[in-house]
């Protein structure tokens, strides 16, 4: 439910360069160009009206309000040449300082600041565009307070009438153009980014933020347990739409998955996935799984001193709360194959005695300088230092003599010459200081060596021994935070997870969690999200919202829409040439064996292999039930053998089974596999052994109350696993009996679906994947795939040779309908995994790709004759809208669980009127409130009415061989998406990128393939 699809932030216009202003325009060349966008070729008429509910609230905004953009250039006072970038969570402090200062009434996050009017400079007290502040925050664990100098430029002033009057202009539909003006379109984009600043400011400073404008409360009353590392947070979504209806704010409710507060240690130890053994133990890929799973996680520091502190030291006592900081990975040992896992011994930096000459060193340096740090340091501020320490006892290795001797070793080529000539610093015998001393530098590489001769460096368990009287385990793995010489590392005995640690990957067992506590029906869904707008959100007491800011109202009404219910598409059986009979509901039919094609000869030869430790009489019920249902699926099924196995030896017994002619292997594992053992399955069934494969989970059939039906479903993708149809190259190939009228013969369109796979933990190699309809029925696929080492290429990452490689040439998927069908009048293509602010990169680069791609085969084959036309549709899956009846029941509402039927088709409202995009309800939903999926078309040569692709697009989701119910997508897409994971899944080895030299992009594909 918390899985809402998310816009990143847009790329800043500006960007800091170290200048005196701070800030640089971007030329011209680094914008994207504005393309154009089709209009909306009016509202659909099929179907019959209803009257629907969403999550959107209206917003009444007291016109002109004027929104003031400031970007904001951080730097810390007095880096010098030294400046490093400062945490995220620095800036946070910084700007919330900042906000006391200047007295607050607008919104902010760490790059930005969004005010109704201009802001004044507390000096004068007059308005400015420009200003530089210095801003003082306490230091971490010290008294010391740091000072930063914080810029501020006015970047933009958007008026919101103006913005409005462009709209309505724009989105007249009676224009000649059939394209909506990008140019405007960018400019709401840019004011509906700023105003979700504004809305996001007083969530962001209560509650724990996530990615997508999700906020949770951390509190522990609403904290649900989800298992022994992970909590349940409850919260919300919400963002500004700018829409036909004007301007509404889309609220959602949902939960997310977090980590507990917990030692990382332990947490390490229990988690489900990760290996419990000693470190010194785990194999490479253990390491490897570890190491990615450590990223980016939030922890904070606690040493040794502040657990078990020395009551003859309280002066170490730490004042200030210590931030939490970033995990980059384990750290592992420079120049060891494979890498080793670094511990306390392989640490070695400077001593207390080195540590605390440096500070004195540093701090009278910075004292010549006028407060300026620098990498030079006066001769005569050395000698001081050496002096104060001795005095103070600081010094206990070696006496004032000894180290004054070893100062004057220091090779003469490398000091810098006095006045008079001579080298050396002749101060430094007598203990004076004259002040040409002070003209006498020495760089910070002499100074490094004169402390290391002073105090060698030590490792990191004798520090903590000398320093605080703790004895570390010599064995005891780091992490470490920070990059380049800011780097550091930390035991993992002394790292906690802070509270908002976000888990994005959760497991069977948290999902179904997850599920149990956020799925609810329509009408108690809705009670929720109307109760959390006014408890959690509390926008009428916001005092950026409120009349002395913004001045900004919240409508506490949900919208009421019109919406258009579908008539589902006419489903033929092959058999019979009847149509199917719907079960209750529309988007569902009977499930019997018309539905099945006969398989030759019957399921003679296959195997049902136990995986787990099952008892023998629950086994036995599950190949009874397995082999009715095959028999009344019409497979004429035999008795299967039963083979018993370990997981540990599961591989071994299924490639035993190569020698043997099998269609069919079932693996049954008694919960749902991890992801390791599904694809060890997967992998020896698809790669060795070249034999359909499936797995079932025995729980989920001894807690159902329909056995039967159970192994019905599991036969129906047994039966699309079975199918005849094999092409070159094909990944997902199925037969099923039955005929959907998409609506797509007539015109002899082409259906592509291209989605994608990323790897966890943002590194490693990206899958693109290319399914295509292969007949009109909806029934027949091919796929192909594209792997690419860059991160990040789902967006603009398709070119002309990615596209090349998986639609041209006599293998691609062109070739192969033309063989089928013959050449193709339409191409339709569905797109996944793209968010509205990356629309421009997609048609800047991936259209005019396919558009290439399309020609040169055109030459190639016809000599240029044969032009289809193209149309491109971005399918987003994870919205967060939701649409509930305005009252229990009615003829197009459920009895069971009170969501409407499949077919909501919602093009008014809630939607963008300048630009063509619709809602589509396609699935009759099996738990909770049915999520709609959101349709943007972003190129259309057809071009297609409203009413016909909508139709399409329904009929689309009826195509799925493994159930008898529509989908919630498009069935390419789905088809695609499962290629992607599946190439994933069976080339785990290839898509390594530390352990093991990775292939490029060709290479891994031919080796996958």
């Amino acid at each position: 439910e918390d899985m809402a699809e998310c816009e990143p932030a847009p790329k800043r216009a500006r960007t800091e360069d170290g200048g005196t202003s701070g800030f640089v325009e971007k030329s011209e060349a680094d914008t994207p160009p504005s393309l154009p966008v089709p209009k909306r070729p009016g509202q659909g008429m099929e179907g019959k009206g209803v009257q629907a509910l969403t999550n959107h609230y209206r917003l009444n905004i007291q016109l002109p309000m004027v929104l003031h953009q400031y970007e904001v250039s951080i730097s810390e006072k007095g880096d010098g040449e030294n400046k490093f970038d400062i945490l995220k969570c620095v800036k946070l402090a910084v700007m919330e300082a900042l906000e006391k200062r200047l007295g607050g009434g607008y919104a902010h996050d760490d790059t930005c600041i969004v005010s109704p009017k201009k802001l004044k400079d507390p000096e004068s007290g007059m308005e400015e565009d420009e200003m530089s502040l210095l801003v003082d925050v306490p230091k971490p664990n010290e008294k010391r307070r740091r000072q930063f100098e914080v810029k501020l430029h006015l970047k933009k002033t958007v008026v919101t009438r103006q913005i409005v009057e462009a709209f309505n202009e724009s989105s007249n539909t009676s224009a000649a153009t059939p394209y909506a003006d990008s140019g405007v379109l960018n400019q709401i984009t840019h004011y509906v980014n700023l105003l979700n600043k504004v809305f996001q400011h007083g969530p962001r400073q209560r509650m724990a933020a996530s990615k997508g404008a999700w906020f949770y409360s951390a509190a522990e009353r609403q904290r649900l347990n989800l298992s022994a590392i992970s909590h349940l947070y409850r919260g919300f979504n919400q963002n500004v739409k700018f829409t036909a209806d004007g301007l509404i704010l889309a609220f959602n409710s949902g939960g997310g998955a977090f980590y507990k507060d917990m030692w990382l240690h332990e947490l390490i130890a229990q988690h489900p996935s990760l290996d419990a053994r000693a470190f010194a133990a785990r194999s490479q890929q253990e390491l490897k799984k570890v190491d990615n799973f450590l990223k980016h996680m939030r922890l904070k520091v606690t040493f040794p001193h502040q657990q078990q502190r020395r009551p003859q030291q309280p002066e170490q006592q730490r004042k200030a709360p210590r931030l939490a900081e970033t995990v980059r990975g384990l750290a592992f040992v420079e120049g060891t194959k494979p890498p080793r896992p670094m511990t306390v011994d392989d640490v070695t930096f400077l001593s207390p005695d080195a540590q605390a000459l440096l500070r004195q060193m540093r701090k009278a340096a910075k004292e010549r300088n006028g407060g300026t740090k620098s990498d030079l340091i006066g001769w005569a501020a050395v000698d001081q230092a050496f002096a104060a320490l001795h005095e103070r006892n600081s010094l206990r290795e070696k006496p004032l003599p000894q180290v004054r001797a070893l100062f004057d070793a220091l090779p003469a080529q490398r000091i810098a010459p006095n006045t008079d000539g001579t080298t050396g610093n002749p101060d430094m015998h007598d203990g004076t200081t004259t002040d040409n001393a002070s003209s006498d530098d020495a760089s910070r590489v002499e100074i490094e060596a004169l402390v290391a001769a002073v105090s060698p460096p030590t490792t990191m368990g004798a520090y903590f021994q000398e320093r605080y009287g703790i004895t570390l385990d010599r064995n005891a793995v780091l992490v470490y935070t920070g990059s380049g010489s800011r780097k550091s590392f930390h035991c993992l005995e002394h790292a906690k997870v802070t509270v908002g640690n976000r888990k994005l990957k959760v497991d069977p067992q948290e999902t179904a969690g997850m599920i149990n506590h956020t799925s609810q029906k329509p009408q108690d869904r809705r009670k929720l999200i109307d109760r959390l707008l006014r408890t959690e959100a509390d926008m009428g007491n916001d005092p950026v919202l409120g009349r002395r800011s913004f001045d900004i109202e919240v409508d506490e009404n949900m919208l009421s829409i019109p919406a258009r219910m579908l008539p589902p598409p006419t489903i033929t059986l092959n058999d019979a040439g009847k149509k199917a009979e719907h079960r209750g509901t529309p988007g569902e039919w009977q499930h019997h064996d018309r539905l099945f094609t006969p398989i030759p000869g019957g399921l003679q030869a296959w195997v049902v292999m136990v995986g787990d430790r099952i008892p023998q009489r629950e086994v036995d019920d599950l190949v009874s039930n397995l082999t009715e249902a095959a028999k009344q699926s019409g497979m004429s099924p035999r008795a299967p053998e039963v083979v018993w196995a370990d997981r540990g030896d599961l591989p071994g017994k299924l490639s035993a089974l190569g020698a043997r002619l099998l269609q069919l292997v079932v693996v049954v594992f008694q919960q749902v596999a991890p992801s390791g053992v599904y694809g060890e399955v997967k992998r020896v069934c698809d790669v060795e052994l070249g034999m359909p494969s499936t797995c079932v989970v025995m729980k989920k059939f001894s807690n159902t109350k329909h056995k039967l039906g159970y192994c019905k479903g599991v036969m129906l993708k047994v039966n699309a696993k079975l199918g005849e149809y094999q092409a070159k190259g094909e990944i997902i190939g199925r037969t099923v009996n039955w005929e959907v009228d998409i609506g797509i013969r007539a015109k002899k369109t082409m259906v592509l679906g291209i989605n994608l796979s990323h790897p966890a933990g943002g590194t490693g190699l990206s899958v693109f994947a290319v399914n295509c309809l292969m007949d009109f029925g909806g029934h027949k696929y091919s796929t192909r795939y594209h792997t690419s080492h860059l991160r990040g290429v789902g967006v603009g990452g398709l070119g002309v040779q990615e596209l090349e490689a998986m639609l041209g040439g006599d293998d691609g998927l062109i070739e192969e309908f033309v063989l089928r069908n013959g050449t193709p009048e339409r191409i339709l293509v569905y797109r996944g995994g793209v968010s509205e602010s990356q629309f421009s990169q997609v048609v800047a680069t991936e259209v005019p790709a396919l558009r290439k791609v399309v020609t040169a085969l055109s030459q190639a084959k016809t000599s240029g004759e044969w032009q289809p036309s193209l149309t491109v549709v971005v399918c987003q899956r994870r919205t967060g809208t939701r649409f509930f009846p305005p009252e229990a029941g009615g003829p197009y509402v459920s009895a069971r669980h009170g969501n409407f039927h499949a077919g909501l088709v919602v093009d008014a409202g809630i939607v963008n009127r300048a630009v063509f995009d619709f809602f589509l309800l396609s699935t009759p939903g099996l738990q909770g409130t049915s999520r709609p999926a959101y349709y943007h078309v972003l190129l259309d040569e057809a071009p297609y009415g409203a009413d016909e692709l909508q139709r399409i697009t329904f009929g689309l989701c009826f195509a799925y061989a493994r159930c008898s119910k529509a989908v919630g997508c498009v069935t390419p897409l789905y088809y695609a998406e499962a290629a992607a994971q599946r190439v994933r899944l069976l080339n785990a080895p290839f898509f390594e990128d530390r352990w093991s030299d990775a292939p490029s992009s060709s290479a891994a594909a031919s080796a996958a393939a």
